[in-house]
C-alpha cells in the first residue's frame, strides 16, 4: 500500500527533524496501513483470486500470480518511461525503466522457482 510506504516514509523524516509525537503517530499509522492491507489480501485469497485475476491460495498458484503479475508490470513500467522520456521527463522515464528492471527480474526469479519446484 502506498499509504503504507508514505507513512513510514514521513514518520523517518519527522524523527530525523526531532519531531518525536509526529514520528509516533506516523508509524502507528504505517503500521495500520500495513495491517489493513493484510486483511484486504486475507480476504482476497480466501476468495481464491488476487486482483490480477490470477488463482491463489497454495504456494504454487502464489508463486504463479505473482510471477504473472511481475511481467505484466514491467511492460507497464517500459510503457510509462517511454511516455515519460517522449514528454520531456527523462529523469522520471529512468525512473519508471528502473522498476520495470526490477520487476522483471521478480518474475524472472519467480518464474525460476517454479520451474524447479515442477522438476
Amino acid at each position: 500500500s502506498v499509504a503504507f510506504i508514505e507513512s513510514a516514509w514521513f514518520a523517518r523524516i519527522a524523527e530525523i527533524e526531532g519531531q518525536v509525537q509526529a514520528a509516533e503517530a506516523l508509524r502507528q499509522m504505517s503500521e495500520q496501513h500495513k495491517i489493513n492491507a493484510q486483511g484486504t489480501l486475507d480476504l482476497l485469497m480466501r476468495a481464491h483470486e488476487l486482483l490480477n485475476t490470477s488463482p491463489a491460495g497454495t504456494t504454487t498458484l502464489n508463486v504463479a500470480a505473482l510471477a504473472d503479475f511481475y511481467q505484466r508490470d514491467a511492460e507497464t513500467q517500459a510503457d510509462r518511461a517511454h511516455t515519460a522520456r517522449r514528454e520531456g521527463f527523462s529523469d522520471i522515464g529512468s525512473w519508471f525503466e528502473s522498476i520495470g528492471r526490477l520487476r522483471a527480474a521478480h518474475a524472472t526469479r519467480l518464474s525460476d522457482l517454479r520451474k524447479t519446484k515442477d522438476q
